[in-house]
């Protein structure tokens, strides 16, 4: 499956029940980001182990908005270890994503908008939420027949 790439429009997908979305008011004056960026988020999830999709962009006058940077966190990995660690229900669980480096400049009547998913798929592989890995033979066959 061949993934386009560029600053895609993603106010189609941002109109979707399953975003959250913050958005600035319409910039008085340019807005210039510039170095590493992060988004801290306290999530929890009544599954065992989940995504979390932040992206920021730009939103024109047009309405479209502008990708400019998005990153993933895959739960399961919160702890780093060779092992996953699955996520326990009713529990808060505060997840720093790194959104790299930038230097961008809104310009005045644009705005910032910063988004948040439980998936950006094909860009980053689909997480059942049940705790199965990618390799898992199971896995693949409950996909195979629900795509």
């Amino acid at each position: 499956m061949e993934i386009p790439c560029g600053p895609l429009d993603q106010s189609e997908v941002e109109e979707r029940a399953d975003n959250i979305v913050f958005s600035s008011g319409v910039l008085e004056e340019d807005l210039v980001l510039t170095g590493p960026m992060f988004a801290t988020l306290f999530v929890s999830s009544d599954a065992v182990d989940t995504d979390f999709m932040v992206k920021i962009s730009d939103v024109l006058p047009s309405g479209e908005s502008r990708l400019l940077m998005d990153n993933a966190f895959r739960m399961r990995w919160r702890e780093m270890l060779s092992e996953p660690t699955m996520m326990e229900e009713g529990e808060i669980y505060e997840i720093s994503l790194n959104m790299w480096n930038t230097s961008y400049v809104f310009p005045a009547g644009h705005q910032l908008r910063v988004s948040v998913s439980s998936s950006n798929y094909p860009r980053f592989s689909i997480n059942p939420n049940n705790g199965r890995m990618l390799k898992d033979e199971d896995f693949t066959m409950v996909f195979r027949f629900k795509l």
